[in-house]
């Protein structure tokens, strides 16, 4: 008589070979977890320095300048610039978003300063309160206010919201 043998199941070299790969796997994927852990916090300072560097530039560019028109997408205004000579001039700088939707400072078709892990920034003013809120790339919720009342009387502010 002849037995005719039906292979089934896995053979012991295919089941080693098999956990050997899922072993490589695991530990791999276990680097991959640790190396996002340990670089989310970087990425969360970097967001706070942005932001803070945005806003404190923005206050310290509101004592020198003049004709402020602020709207929900941006902030245009006169800057006070004196050269080497002491010659005083009145350059536009603009808050607008730039490419790549990052937040840019532009000022005579240069950028200044860039928020890169900014989705949008919406602007208004209330009672001489200029309230920024930026949304950035991960979700999360940043708010600032400048009180405007550090801008000297004579020069304007107006808002087209």
């Amino acid at each position: 008589m002849k037995f005719i043998r039906q292979m089934s199941g896995f053979t012991l070299i295919e089941a080693i070979v098999s956990l050997f790969l899922m072993l490589i796997i695991l530990a791999i994927s276990n680097q991959i977890f640790g190396y996002m852990q340990a670089v989310q916090p970087y990425l969360y300072q970097r967001q706070e320095q942005e932001w803070s560097f945005f806003t404190i530039y923005l206050e310290e560019n509101f004592r020198n300048c003049r004709n402020v028109t602020v709207t929900t997408d941006g902030i245009k205004m006169d800057l006070l610039n004196i050269d080497e000579k002491g010659n005083r001039t009145w350059l536009p700088l603009e808050v607008k978003k730039g490419k790549n939707n990052r937040i840019i400072f532009s000022k005579n078709k240069g950028t200044l300063i860039q928020l890169t892990r900014v989705k949008r920034v919406n602007y208004s003013i209330n009672q001489e309160v200029l309230t920024m809120n930026a949304v950035f790339l991960d979700g999360e919720v940043k708010t600032s206010r400048i009180k405007l009342s550090q801008i000297k009387a004579g020069k304007s502010i107006s808002s087209s919201n």
